[in-house]
């Protein structure tokens, strides 16, 4: 459940960077510096479209109760919930500077093979511990492998790891510099 979950959450929250890459291919991006909209509004409304990714952890969370019995209480459920769709961050990110950097003819394949890396070495795809010991080591920096941990500890109970969260969140503020350099380099061009 929570791998599944992980998996649709990453490829919706990623899939923004098509997006962002035709609205500046077809100058939205340029026309709406022009109004007084700030940048990181701009930013913000893109990163907050991993709204898209709920549906996704609905129906497979919503699929792991009905069809295959998953029993929790309504607490644990929210908690999952929340930890799967809040650990998402950073591949909206993702998602954002693959949309900042790509053209549209490119941004779709990059944003499939990013995702498809991020959840095979992250132990989405295939669990971490059966990667070799080298990758399954190299998982733990990985946030796709975090997704699914923090996601498993709330349904085990365990709650959340530190280190994941750090893990979490040292990848979104990454990533979300490399965004806001982006965009500011975009900016020039106006």
């Amino acid at each position: 459940m929570a791998m599944m979950g992980a998996l649709g959450a990453i490829s919706g929250s990623i899939s923004v960077g098509g997006r962002v890459a035709n609205e500046r291919h077809i100058g939205w991006n340029r026309q709406l510096r022009l109004t007084p909209l700030p940048g990181w509004g701009y930013l913000a409304v893109k990163a907050a479209a991993m709204l898209v990714v709920l549906p996704a952890l609905l129906l497979v969370f919503g699929v792991a109760a009905v069809v295959k019995g998953v029993d929790l209480g309504v607490g644990t459920w929210l908690a999952v919930l929340l930890t799967a769709w809040l650990s998402v961050l950073p591949f909206a990110a993702v998602g954002l500077l693959i949309g900042m950097a790509a053209t549209p003819d490119t941004a779709q394949s990059t944003s499939t093979v990013v995702m498809l890396l991020f959840s095979i070495l992250g132990g989405v795809l295939i669990p971490a511990q059966v990667l070799p010991a080298a990758l399954a080591s190299a998982a733990r920096f990985l946030p796709s492998y975090w997704i699914v941990a923090e996601t498993l500890g709330q349904v085990s109970g365990a709650g959340l790891d530190a280190g994941g969260v750090l893990v979490l969140l040292a990848w979104l503020v990454a990533v979300g510099a490399l965004v806001i350099v982006r965009y500011r380099r975009d900016a020039l061009r106006v």
